[in-house]
């Protein structure tokens, strides 16, 4: 008996150390087999060179690189997952593609709806003030705004037309008070459809446009629109095309003796002195001698001014007509008589200048839109290039 209990106890030894030995050599081929397989190699995609977010992969872009699998952090992405895809993030040269760092769709960034840096007046216009609002414009355009009303009360009056402001950019839109970069906006809108009211998606024009104005040029819009309630907007191109057009224009080749029988020639404008088409200015004036013993003793003068003479010698303060023709009126206002036509390229000694228009030699008045300041040295330059 004594005999049986020692074999048991022998038994339940060896059974024990037999589970520990077997327990351990699992856990070392499990730890061998993990540790083999943190060492295999496993491909990844990374990118060939500097990209910027928003880029789209294509094949060119990548580039093979392997790593071990301990190394990994994430599930690597196969080139067919990466192509046609575009970048979240920047990302540096040799950096590791994984899905967080692409989407399928290009994000935009935010713009400010109205343009912020303007040079000028930030101005907001109700479309409706024009007679011809022109709802394709677009934030950045130029225009230019030709302002109309009548100079005579009669029943069939007579109009004054003029360019009351050029070259305005349009700096945005507003519509429902909040600024807008188009013109045409989806909004929601609620209607009655089924004696139910349902809120649809549409489309809407904006209220009004925002422009870069002067502040003077401002004004004379505000007065023109008050006195006609007629404004009309012309769609141009900026100054920098024209410049540009120009430019190349130069560098074409001439046109052959042949082709130029058929082209119609354009009208030249010669750099020129204006020359005042009536010479002489009689004035009456009359003179009262204050120490005459006969207080109501006057005499009648007659004082003649040679306009031509006075042209000629004050010649320090110039314009030149930029449009291709321009009225010379008797008062500082389009209400007044058109006397003279003057045509580009004129140059014309001032006086002085009244708001906005310029007083000449022989008297008369010019718009500052149709002229520009040059100086004695500019004119001269201008003649002698003819």
């Amino acid at each position: 008996m004594k005999f049986n209990k020692q074999i048991a106890i022998i038994l339940v030894l060896a059974s024990f150390l037999l589970s520990a030995v077997g327990a351990a050599y699992y856990f070392y081929t499990q730890n061998t087999k993990t540790i083999t397989k943190m060492n295999q190699k496993v491909k990844v995609f990374v990118v060939n060179k500097p990209v910027n977010s928003g880029y789209q992969f294509s094949k060119d872009d990548l580039k093979e690189h392997f790593i071990t699998q301990q190394e990994l952090i994430t599930k690597p992405l196969s080139s067919g997952e990466i192509i046609g895809k575009y970048a979240k993030v920047d990302m540096f040269l040799n950096e590791m593609i994984i899905k967080e760092k692409i989407t399928d769709t290009l994000e935009k960034k935010a713009q400010d709806p109205i343009k912020s840096d303007y040079k000028n007046n930030s101005y907001n216009m109700a479309f409706r003030m024009f007679n011809n609002p022109n709802y394709t414009l677009q934030k950045g355009d130029i225009i230019n705004i030709i302002s109309t009303y009548p100079t005579t009360a009669d029943k069939l009056p007579q109009y004054s037309v003029q360019y009351v402001a050029k070259d305005v950019e349009v700096l945005g839109f507003i519509l429902l008070g909040k600024p807008v970069a188009e013109v045409f906006n989806k909004i929601k809108v609620k209607k009655i459809e089924n004696k139910k009211e349902v809120e649809k998606e549409e489309y809407v024009k904006a209220d009004e446009i925002v422009i870069d104005i002067k502040s003077d040029i401002l004004l004379n819009l505000i007065n023109d629109f008050n006195r006609g309630s007629q404004l009309w907007m012309v769609k141009t191109k900026s100054n920098v095309e024209e410049k540009k057009q120009i430019t190349q224009s130069n560098t074409q080749d001439t046109i052959s003796s042949t082709d130029q029988q058929d082209v119609q020639k354009t009208k030249n404008y010669p750099y020129r002195w204006y020359i005042p088409a009536s010479s002489a200015l009689k004035k009456v004036a009359t003179i009262e001698y204050a120490d005459s013993a006969d207080k109501g003793l006057t005499q009648t003068a007659i004082i003649k001014s040679d306009f031509i003479t006075q042209c000629k010698e004050n010649r320090d303060d110039l314009i030149i007509v930029k449009v291709n023709s321009a009225y010379l009126r008797t008062q500082p206002t389009t209400r007044s008589q058109a006397i003279l036509t003057v045509y580009k390229n004129y140059m014309i000694p001032y006086t002085d200048k009244i708001d906005s228009w310029y007083r000449t030699c022989d008297g008369l008045f010019i718009h500052e839109n149709t002229v520009e300041e040059i100086s004695p040295n500019q004119a001269q330059e201008f003649l002698n290039a003819r």
